[in-house]
């Protein structure tokens, strides 16, 4: 039993996020009837503060596609402060003393796709948490006294769009 691809909901994409939750989606190319333990998934995220980062198991369901039986297996990523990966992506799939199997008894296979299409790679999924920097503030108006009601208009260049 193999994974056939690996994706985030359908609004994450070409997106940077610096906080919240992603769901990551794996599609096995089977009906999983068990899991047990803890699986999660090894991300490429790096912070000066953690060793790995993973995303926690969350849920499965079976689905139909194109007349097969496949199983779609959740699991969610919690961004935190530090945490950084242009473009995120799935280094591996970890059981973590646990199982993941059909009705036959059949392990999933650890090899998931890392690169190309099916990848989460190719959603361009951005995690930056660092805070953007002022790098001019520019006014209009010269130096010196203003009244009550006058108007100044003053414009901030950051180091990134916000």
């Amino acid at each position: 039993m193999t994974v056939s691809k690996i994706k985030s909901d359908d609004d994450v994409v070409n997106v940077t996020r610096s906080s919240g939750k992603i769901k990551i989606y794996v599609y096995a190319d089977d009906e999983i009837t068990e899991v047990t333990g803890e699986p999660r998934l090894k991300l490429n995220v790096t912070n000066d503060l953690a060793d790995d980062i993973y995303a926690k198991y969350e849920s499965k369901s079976v689905i139909n596609e194109n007349s097969e039986v496949k199983t779609k297996l959740a699991f969610v990523y919690e961004i935190s402060n530090g945490d950084a990966a242009r473009p995120l992506n799935v280094e591996a799939l970890e059981l973590n003393n646990g199982t993941i199997t059909n009705n036959e008894g059949n392990s999933i296979s650890g090899n998931i796709p890392v690169n190309g299409a099916n990848s989460l790679k190719n959603r361009n999924i951005i995690i930056d948490t660092t805070a953007p920097q002022i790098q001019s503030i520019i006014t209009s108006v010269p130096k010196g006294a203003y009244g009550k009601g006058s108007k100044i208009d003053i414009r901030v260049s950051f180091d990134r769009v916000l």
